[in-house]
């Protein structure tokens, strides 16, 4: 399985070693827990870092594609009713979630949807699991995009 990160230039030396998520928290992770997350496609990479930037940014980042044997994902497990609509500080459900998957050291890469597009997902790699070794990790390139999207304000998720 390929899939897809994007960062700032300025961390691409430590896009992967879960750091960043363990000091800021994300919507599947607790603070103090080491992972990277990733999406199964760049144009949803895309779609998820923009929610948290703005779109004038996006020539700035870098990408990077990564890949690992698809016996090494597991889903996360059932979601709330309402998973799509927990936002922060409201997260706690689903980073219970990651938490258990993470401490049980179960699986080194938990599946998780996303909420921007359901039918899409996340990859959640655990930088702290035994078997993190065997995920390969592509070189950085610049991240291309169409101009149209940069000039395009896009509504927050709720």
């Amino acid at each position: 399985m390929i899939v897809w990160r994007i960062c700032k230039p300025r961390h691409v030396a430590v896009a992967f070693d879960g750091a960043a998520a363990a000091t800021f928290p994300g919507g599947w992770n607790k603070h103090g827990q080491y992972v990277v997350y990733t999406s199964d496609a760049p144009s949803l990479a895309v779609l998820e870092m923009l929610v948290n930037t703005t779109p004038h940014m996006l020539p700035l980042f870098k990408l990077f594609t990564c890949g690992f044997g698809d016996a090494l994902i597991t889903d996360i497990g059932p979601l709330p009713e309402n998973w799509r609509h927990l936002v922060d500080p409201s997260w706690l459900p689903l980073q219970e979630l990651g938490f258990a998957c993470y401490v049980s050291q179960r699986s080194v890469v938990p599946r998780v949807p996303s909420a921007i597009i359901p039918d899409q997902s996340n990859y959640i790699l655990n930088a702290r699991h035994p078997d993190f070794a065997t995920i390969s990790i592509g070189a950085a390139r610049d991240l291309q995009t169409d101009p149209r999207l940069r000039s395009t304000a896009l509504p927050a998720v709720s």
